[in-house]
């Protein structure tokens, strides 16, 4: 009868992630190794769906892919199963814009507030940009926790065009 040297573990990914299932077994004579969804349906190659020897590989992966994956090995004496469970997530919340900057005028000397605010799952960060240079935190520059961009002691040159953008990972 077969015997499993390597069962596959349980996965946790992202959708558009990939997902490598491990599985080899032993057995006299040599067993073959095929893969099943929990419904019993033979996992047949697709694009997405493909066999690098005994590994699965999903690509893509959606969160119908969700379930468990059961490694099938066979001989002519015999059978064995051994099944892993893989958990595909979508990012539950998308990074958004709460508050958007907005066009400012200044006095020189003077201290702003350019507001930007971020919401999603997680929670997003927020860069800024000046010209489309990154902006660095510094004692005149600083970006407040919220995401707003505080700038003291304006000048002239702090004249141009401020981004701020949201990610999350």
């Amino acid at each position: 009868i077969p015997r499993f040297v390597v069962t596959p573990e349980n996965r946790t990914a992202k959708v558009g992630e990939e997902v490598i299932l491990d599985c080899e077994a032993e057995g006299n004579p040599s067993p073959t190794v095929s893969w099943e969804r929990e419904d019993g349906q033979q996992i047949v190659p697709t694009t997405r769906f493909y066999l690098t020897g005994n590994q699965l590989h999903i690509k893509d992966a959606k969160e119908s892919d969700s379930g468990l994956y059961i490694c099938v090995a066979e001989n002519s004496v015999g059978s064995a199963e051994t099944v892993a469970s893989v958990e595909i997530q979508s990012l539950a919340n998308p990074p958004h814009l709460i508050i958007e900057p907005y066009d400012l005028e200044a006095l020189q000397g003077a201290t702003i507030e350019l507001p930007c605010m971020g919401d999603g799952d997680p929670p997003p960060q927020v860069k800024w940009k000046k010209d489309g240079r990154t902006i660095i935190s510094t004692d005149r520059f600083r970006i407040a926790l919220s995401g707003s961009l505080h700038i003291a002691n304006i000048t002239i040159l702090d004249s141009g065009r401020y981004e701020c953008s949201i990610t999350n990972e």
